[in-house]
């Protein structure tokens, strides 16, 4: 679920229904970002903000002074994402494919995601 971007996606009513339906649909596991930008990334998304969403320029301005917005603020987006991952019953990518291990009798992980065929 990434990235997730200030002030468009980070509303937990929004993050909520989206870990709801992932979880809805069967999903062992959500892992989420918070959105970074750089070099022209950075310039085309405060050229969009600045004509689209003008009020919210100042806002991104000091959340992305650099690269990553503050550790602050992309704990407390985790955290979020942390309590709905566990209200839904879901894990970090990382937990879930150890559960596969340890559920596997062979030392090969179960493919997790889209089938192919």
């Amino acid at each position: 679920m990434a990235p997730i971007v200030p002030g468009f996606s980070t509303a937990r009513s929004k993050v909520e229904r989206t870990i709801k339906a992932i979880a809805d649909h069967g999903a062992r596991f959500v892992g989420a970002n918070v959105m970074y930008l750089q070099d022209g990334t950075r310039d085309h998304s405060m050229r969009f903000v600045e004509r689209d969403f003008p009020a919210m320029r100042p806002r991104f301005e000091k959340l992305y002074a650099k690269k990553y917005p503050p550790t602050a603020y992309r704990e407390e987006v985790q955290s979020m994402v942390r309590v709905l991952q566990e209200r839904y019953g879901l894990r970090k990518r990382k937990e879930a494919n150890m559960d596969l291990r340890t559920e596997s009798d062979t030392d090969e992980v179960e493919q997790v995601g889209f089938s192919w065929q």
